[in-house]
């Protein structure tokens, strides 16, 4: 993957510049903001957690739809609870560390230009987390550990396997600095109690199956 000369930057060696490479273990928000073309036309999403960019393939439409319906399920709740939910932010905890959760229950509306694009951390109360085959390792075990490690109250993590029709919710809450599961459901009905009471069927977050169509196709 590479990417011809910007403007500006010259290479010693004369090559294709390529700032996947180039800036291995230096990235941080400035320079997401300089090559923000070049990410966004290759990548649904990037992170970085110490300057090490993690990047990743749009969301599956498995996901997508149940990442839309759950939005849909919590606002109520968490709006009336005094929440506020949204889609994926930048989570930011360091200018060259920065997660993009799918889901966000934020206690505080950012304000502030700059604090729009790059969300403190202290203002997140709950991320939620739809588990993707090509970033697993880091849905389930790095970034849990850095939002635990800045004190992040809760986590939701979904696992939604479509060719089964199968999914799993668990909530985690911060306990001595580890995250706890407090809350689990792998069919029926998933309930939670904090940080605001919700109660849903596990398959409301199901993508339709290819037999279901649009009238608008007939």
């Amino acid at each position: 993957m590479t990417l011809m000369m910007e403007p500006g930057l010259q290479s010693e060696r004369n090559e294709p510049f390529n700032p996947l490479v180039e800036f291995a273990g230096m990235w941080n928000t400035r320079l997401a903001e300089d090559f923000y073309s070049f990410l966004a036309e290759r990548f649904g999403k990037w992170e970085s957690i110490d300057g090490r960019l993690i990047v990743a393939p749009a969301e599956a439409s498995n996901n997508s739809w149940g990442e839309m319906q759950l939005a849909h399920l919590m606002n109520p709740a968490a709006t009336s609870a005094g929440f506020f939910v949204y889609l994926s932010l930048n989570m930011s905890f360091d200018p060259d560390t920065w997660l993009q959760p799918d889901l966000n229950i934020l206690h505080r509306v950012p304000s502030g230009d700059r604090r729009k694009t790059w969300v403190p951390v202290d203002h997140f109360t709950m991320p939620i987390e739809f588990v993707s085959p090509s970033s697993r390792i880091d849905d389930e075990v790095t970034k849990p550990r850095v939002m635990a490690a800045a004190g992040v109250p809760y986590y939701l993590r979904v696992h939604i396997e479509p060719q089964q029709r199968t999914v799993e919710v668990t909530q985690f809450k911060l306990v001595d600095g580890v995250y706890r599961e407090i809350a689990h459901a792998g069919d029926g009905t998933f309930t939670m109690s904090e940080p605001f009471a919700l109660s849903f069927d596990v398959a409301d977050l199901l993508e339709p199956q290819n037999d279901v169509t649009s009238s608008a196709g007939d």
